[in-house]
């Protein structure tokens, strides 16, 4: 049944009769159009925990207003402190973003140094990148004119240059690194440049504390003339 409220007054000393603010409508339903009430009335739907404020009465219909949740279109939004986004729903949720089929560009995340990125997800599904094969991760670099360097990170890329490891000659690459430890694990590759046919191998990788050790052997016919690169992710 539709509601109908009234304005409420009180007797006042200045004046005979005084306005209230109306009453909450506290029912076990959400309101409907033609549910009237003064502009501005609260309306709590108590079975859903939802709460409506009538914004304004057009067409003899009521509008009213949810505060639970809501949605809209913005060219920025900036918050401060701690914020969450989160789905309540017990039952699978979906939470897009940029999800207009545009070609867009969106950036999450802050470019400062103490800055930190985490997403999670669940260990029966786990987190899918779907980019047609086109996935890049950012790589810090340095270069070394010796067999040693040093760059700390999670993802790197080293060239030592101007080397010259003979044919069938064995060589240790030792790589400072802060976030190597005992229990460190990751990708390593080696491959090097030059005119000769040298064949630059990778024996073994012994992960030390705050270093990794790469064990190379030059398996070609002839002396490397060239650079050495080496690219290494690391699984923290």
């Amino acid at each position: 049944m539709a509601v109908r409220q009234t304005s409420n007054n009180v007797y006042g000393f200045t004046t005979p009769i005084a306005p209230l603010f109306p009453f909450p409508i506290v029912s076990n339903r959400a309101p409907s159009t033609n549910d009237f009430a003064p502009i501005g009335t609260q309306w709590v739907n108590k079975p859903a925990n939802e709460i409506y404020f009538l914004s304004s009465i057009e067409g003899n219909q009521a509008n009213w207003v949810t505060v639970a949740g809501g949605a809209g279109n913005f060219e920025t939004l900036t918050v401060e402190g701690f914020t969450s986004i989160a789905e309540t729903n017990t039952s699978q949720a979906f939470i897009g973003i940029g999800t207009s089929n545009q070609p867009n560009e969106i950036d999450i995340g802050s470019l400062h140094p103490d800055a930190k990125l985490l997403l999670y997800a669940g260990e029966n599904e786990g987190i899918s990148l779907s980019a047609g094969g086109n996935v890049s991760i950012f790589t810090l670099e340095t270069a070394a004119a010796a067999y040693t360097a040093e760059l700390n990170a999670l993802a790197g890329r080293i060239r030592l240059t101007g080397q010259t490891l003979a044919a069938g000659a064995t060589q240790d690459i030792t790589i400072t690194n802060s976030w190597v430890d005992l229990d460190a694990c990751g990708l390593v590759t080696v491959s090097n440049l030059g005119s000769n046919d040298a064949k630059i191998t990778v024996e073994r990788v012994q992960w030390l504390a705050g270093s990794l050790v790469i064990s190379v052997i030059n398996n070609g016919t002839q002396a490397l003339n060239g650079d050495i690169k080496i690219c290494f992710w690391i699984f923290s």
